[in-house]
C-alpha cells in the first residue's frame, strides 16, 4: 500500500489539483480573456493576479486545517451542470460575459461534487474573492457614474459655482467642462475595497454581522474617496481657469485620496474586532465529515463533465486573434461632398483597438468653398466593426476613445433625433490651448440595434440572441466649420450619413 503511485491518503491531496486542472482545459479561453484583462494596469481589474495569489494562499491555509476527505456527492452534480450550461449557452451566443460570470460558480461546483456542502462552505469565501476580478463589473459603471454625476452636483452647489449638467457632462460656465467618464465612476476603487472588507472579515471576525458591516463601509469609503476626488478636480479645474495639473494626474490623485479612506476603514475594522459580542462569538469548528460515496467517483465524475464539455466547446477558442480588414462604403450623399484623403480631421479620429473591419474617409463641402479659400466645412466618417465581440475586440471597452483627452475637451453634449427613429449623441469638442471647435455625432450598432448609450450598447449583445447577429460597430462623424452652426450641420450630416452606414453594415452582416 504505501508504494502505490496514488495512495489513498495522497488522493486527498491531489484531488483539487484535478480538478483545478480540468477545470481550466474546459474554460482556458474565458480564463485567457480574464488573464488579458489582468494585464491592462490602466484598467479596473488590475489587481486580479495579486488576488489570484491571494486566494490560492487562503485556499491552502484553510486545507491544511480542515484536512477535508474527497468523496462523491452527487446531488451537486445538478447546480455543477447548471452552471456547466449557461456556460455553454454563453459561448455559442458569444456573450462573454455570461461565460466569465460562471467562470467561480463552476469551480465552487466542482469542489462541492468532491467534498459536499459541509466541507465546501469554507473555501466559498477564498474562491469567491475572484469573483472581484471577473470582468463582469463594468455593467454597474453607468449607474456608478450618474451617481458621481449626482452627488458633485449637490457638491458644488455649495460653494456657489456657475455649472450646468447633461448627462455625464458638468460645463463650468465661462471656464471649461469636464466628462465623469468610465474611469471616474469609482468602480476600480469599489472593487478593491469590497476585496479588501472581505479578506479582512475572513481573516478576523467570527459573525457575519461583522463581516456584513465591514463590506458595508468598505463600499460607502470606495464610493465616497471618488465623489471627493471628482470635486477636488472639478473645483481646482475652475478656480485656476483649467490650469491645476491634476486634470493630467488624476489617476494618481484618485489613488492617494483612496488610500486616505482605508485609515477609517481599518479604524472601524478595528472597533469591530473589539465590539464584546465579536469577541465572545464561537470559532467555526474545523474538521471533516467524512466521506460519502465511493473515494474517486466524484474526482471522475467532476474530471469527465468538464472534459467533454472542454472537446464540445474547443471550437469556439479561437476569440482573440484575427486581421483587420477595410470595409468598402460610400457614406455620403452624392453631389457637393468630395474626398479628402487624409486620415484625420483636425488632429480627430476615433481610436478603437483591433476592429475586425474599419472605413476612414474624410472629405470637403464643395458647397462651402469660397473663391481662393480652402473649404469651410470638412468632415470625416468612422465606422469600426467586430463580427462578434471577444476579448480584446469588443466596442465597448476601456481602450476604445471617442477623442483623445489630451487634445480635445468636451464642451456640449446633445441629443440627435433622426425622423427613422434612430437616436444618436452628438458631441461638441473644444481644443485645447485653442479655439477650434470640432462637431461630432455617435452611435453603436450592436446586432441590428442602434443605441446612443454605452450601457445600452453593452446590453444589446443579447437582442442577438432573436436575429443571429452577432456583430457590433462604433460609428463617429466628424464635422468642422467656421462660418456655420456646427450642432445644425452635423444633424443634418448624421442624418444622411447614418441609413448609409446601416444598408451597408446589415448587408455585411445579415444572415
Amino acid at each position: 500500500m504505501e508504494r502505490r503511485f496514488l495512495s489513498f491518503k495522497s488522493y486527498h491531496w491531489f484531488a483539487p489539483i484535478i480538478v483545478v486542472a480540468a477545470f481550466m482545459a474546459a474554460t482556458w479561453p474565458s480564463l485567457v480573456a480574464v488573464g488579458h484583462r489582468w494585464s491592462k494596469l490602466d484598467e479596473s481589474y488590475s489587481h486580479g493576479f495579486l488576488l489570484l495569489a491571494v486566494s490560492l494562499v487562503l485556499f491552502i491555509i484553510h486545507f491544511r486545517r480542515i484536512s477535508p476527505k474527497a468523496g462523491f456527492y452527487p446531488l451537486w452534480l445538478v447546480p455543477l451542470l447548471a452552471a456547466l450550461t449557461l456556460y455553454a449557452i454563453g459561448s455559442i451566443l458569444r456573450i462573454q460575459a455570461a461565460q466569465q460570470l460562471m467562470l467561480v460558480p463552476l469551480l465552487l461546483g466542482c469542489f462541492a461534487v468532491i467534498y459536499g456542502w459541509q466541507q465546501v462552505k469554507g473555501f466559498i469565501v477564498p474562491v469567491g474573492l475572484l469573483f472581484f476580478a471577473i470582468p463582469v463589473w463594468d455593467y454597474l459603471a453607468w449607474s456608478l457614474q450618474m451617481i458621481t454625476v449626482w452627488v458633485n452636483q449637490l457638491w458644488l452647489s455649495v460653494p456657489g459655482i456657475d455649472f450646468e449638467v447633461e448627462g455625464v457632462f458638468v460645463y463650468l460656465t465661462g471656464v471649461g467642462a469636464f466628462e465623469i467618464a468610465h474611469g471616474c465612476s469609482g468602480l476600480r476603487y469599489l472593487l478593491v475595497g469590497l476585496t479588501l472588507s472581505v479578506l479582512y472579515g475572513e481573516l478576523n471576525y467570527r459573525r457575519g454581522v461583522s463581516k456584513a458591516a465591514m463590506v458595508a463601509m468598505a463600499v460607502f469609503l470606495a464610493l465616497f474617496a471618488n465623489w471627493l476626488r471628482v470635486f477636488i478636480i472639478i473645483y481646482m479645474g475652475y478656480v485656476t481657469d483649467m490650469e491645476t495639473r491634476l486634470i493630467d494626474d488624476h489617476d494618481a490623485f484618485g489613488w492617494w485620496v483612496f488610500a486616505f479612506t482605508l485609515l477609517p476603514l481599518f479604524l472601524f475594522g478595528r472597533w469591530l474586532e473589539k465590539h464584546p459580542r465579536e469577541i465572545n462569538a464561537q470559532p467555526v469548528a474545523g474538521h471533516s465529515t467524512g466521506i460519502k460515496g465511493p473515494g474517486f467517483s466524484g474526482l471522475v465524475s467532476v474530471s469527465g463533465v468538464l472534459l467533454v464539455s472542454a472537446v464540445v466547446m474547443a471550437a469556439d477558442t479561437d476569440l482573440t486573434h484575427g486581421e483587420t480588414h477595410t470595409l468598402t462604403l460610400s457614406p455620403m450623399p452624392g453631389g457637393h461632398w468630395s474626398p479628402l484623403y487624409q486620415r484625420q480631421l483636425k488632429d480627430w479620429a476615433p481610436r478603437v483597438q483591433q476592429p475586425d473591419w474599419v472605413y476612414l474617409g474624410t472629405f470637403f463641402n464643395a458647397r462651402s468653398i469660397e473663391a481662393g479659400e480652402s473649404p469651410d466645412i470638412t468632415a470625416l466618417v468612422s465606422l469600426s466593426s467586430y463580427e462578434f465581440q471577444r476579448t480584446g475586440r469588443e466596442v465597448i471597452q476601456y481602450g476604445n476613445r471617442l477623442y483623445d483627452s489630451r487634445i480635445w475637451h468636451p464642451q456640449k453634449s446633445y441629443p440627435i433625433a433622426m425622423d427613422n427613429g434612430v437616436r444618436l449623441q452628438g458631441l461638441t469638442l473644444s481644443l485645447r490651448g485653442g479655439n477650434e471647435q470640432l462637431h461630432v455625432a455617435y452611435g453603436y450598432y450592436v446586432e441590428g440595434r442602434w443605441e446612443s448609450d454605452q450601457l445600452l450598447a453593452k446590453l444589446a449583445q443579447l437582442h442577438g440572441v432573436f436575429n443571429n447577429r452577432s456583430d457590433a460597430s462604433l460609428v463617429a462623424i466628424g464635422l468642422h466649420c467656421q462660418r456655420c452652426d456646427g450642432k445644425h450641420e452635423i444633424t443634418q450630416l448624421a442624418s444622411q450619413v447614418q441609413p448609409l452606414v446601416q444598408q451597408a453594415l446589415d448587408q455585411k452582416f445579415s444572415r
